[in-house]
């Protein structure tokens, strides 16, 4: 079911010329993922032998892989009728598929698609050969009731924040019951101490916007989805009925809890944080 399976690049077409380390010579590499062609690349230039399972399969990616399966959405999601399931489940389902060849390879790393998704890395945590964090690791930096209050206690700053929660998705979103937490750090101040962590509960979106979100950010601020990622779901907001018009859209989708930020102007950059638990 998933094409372009076992599919096998030309020799030595679109490979890296210049290895940039030469201790992965004659090792191999499984890259797992909504899109993994920077990894693949990276993995290339150091000589790694790859298979890569993704849902784009572009010419780019073809060229450098040595194999790669294409983890069709459009195709998986018609098939089945479940046009709301996340390419994490069905990149999953190839995993599964694939994993005797996988398990032969010398590393297995996974990109994104899965970190909104952290229950579906416990099948992948099986792997021998799985480099990453676990999917306990995942749930507790996504969870931003635990990651918020941790950057506090440990004075690490970030933009000032506050998450929506909905208590009740199944009721219309200009009724739901929302429930809004503010967080902030001493040095991004404009939040007191008798709002730090403050819950306030309303009724209605526009209610949240002048009674909470008014009342410590002012326009431009960003919204988003807690599950947001590579730039879906992203808006930013420069007036009160952009605010109300895409919480609705985003409550209609069920990406809920959602976060309001202070926008921080800055130069658009990519940064990977890597560690091995102790050295970063």
């Amino acid at each position: 079911m998933f094409s372009c399976a076992g599919c096998k690049r030309k020799n030595n077409v679109g490979v890296p010329r210049k290895p940039t380390d030469k201790n992965f010579i004659g090792k191999s590499i499984a890259i797992a993922g909504y899109s993994v062609r920077a990894i693949n690349s990276s993995a290339k230039a150091c000589v790694l032998t790859t298979l890569t399972i993704d849902c784009f399969a572009d010419m780019d990616l073809r060229r450098l892989a040595d194999e790669f399966v294409h983890v069709n959405l459009e195709t998986f999601r018609n098939a089945e009728g479940k046009l709301e399931q996340p390419s994490a489940y069905y990149l999953n389902k190839a995993i599964e598929k694939l994993a005797p060849q996988i398990r032969d390879y010398d590393y297995f790393v996974i990109g994104s698609g899965f970190e909104n998704y952290p229950g579906y890395l416990k099948q992948i945590e099986t792997f021998d050969n799985y480099l990453g964090n676990s999917s306990r690791t995942i749930e507790k930096i996504r969870k931003l009731d635990l990651l918020y209050p941790f950057l506090q206690q440990n004075k690490i700053s970030f933009p000032k924040t506050s998450v929506i929660y909905v208590d009740s998705p199944d009721t219309p979103s200009n009724k739901s019951n929302m429930t809004l937490k503010i967080y902030g750090t001493p040095n991004r101040r404009i939040i007191t101490r008798e709002t730090q962590g403050k819950i306030s509960q309303t009724n209605t979106i526009k209610e949240i916007y002048d009674k909470n979100i008014s009342k410590f950010l002012h326009p431009p601020f960003v919204l988003k989805s807690e599950k947001s990622g590579g730039g879906f779901g992203i808006y930013l907001i420069r007036d009160r009925n952009e605010f109300v018009t895409n919480l609705k859209n985003l409550i209609e989708l069920k990406k809920y809890p959602f976060v309001v930020q202070e926008y921080i102007k800055g130069e658009n950059l990519s940064s990977s944080f890597l560690a091995n638990g102790s050295k970063a």
